[in-house]
């Protein structure tokens, strides 16, 4: 697979789980944007790209970054988050998505607890 197909293809996994994450259909998500559903549908296989216009559109729509979009270096959602909210997502295996609001005071264990995990996965692919 050429680099330029990987990228699409992973773009396309991104919005597919960002739509999912919404309960969106393709459908949904074409009316939104002016688009078709076979447009959709494309993009999510990797056979099409997006326009800059479009993905601004998209980055707006989802809350996340166009660099994350656009990014090929993992699948870590990265959303642009309001300055008076903390959220926490978690994605399951399956490309479920689940998203809390969650206060300050819970913040640092989560904060602690991922620090934790990220440490226990490093030692075990020493292993």
């Amino acid at each position: 697979m050429k680099l330029k197909e990987e990228k699409l293809g992973l773009l396309g996994w991104k919005i597919k789980q960002l739509r999912r994450q919404h309960k969106m259909t393709q459908i949904d998500l074409a009316n939104k944007l002016g688009l078709t559903s076979a447009t959709i549908a494309m993009w999510e296989n990797g056979r099409r790209g997006l326009d800059a216009s479009t993905l601004i559109k998209l980055s707006e729509l989802f809350n996340v970054t166009i660099d994350w979009l656009l990014s090929s270096e993992d699948k870590t959602l990265s959303v642009k988050l309001p300055q008076t909210e903390n959220t926490i997502t978690i994605i399951g295996r399956n490309g479920s998505f689940n998203t809390y609001v969650v206060d300050d005071s819970k913040v640092e264990a989560i904060r602690k607890f991922t620090e934790v995990l990220a440490e226990k996965n490093e030692a075990d692919k020493k292993k």
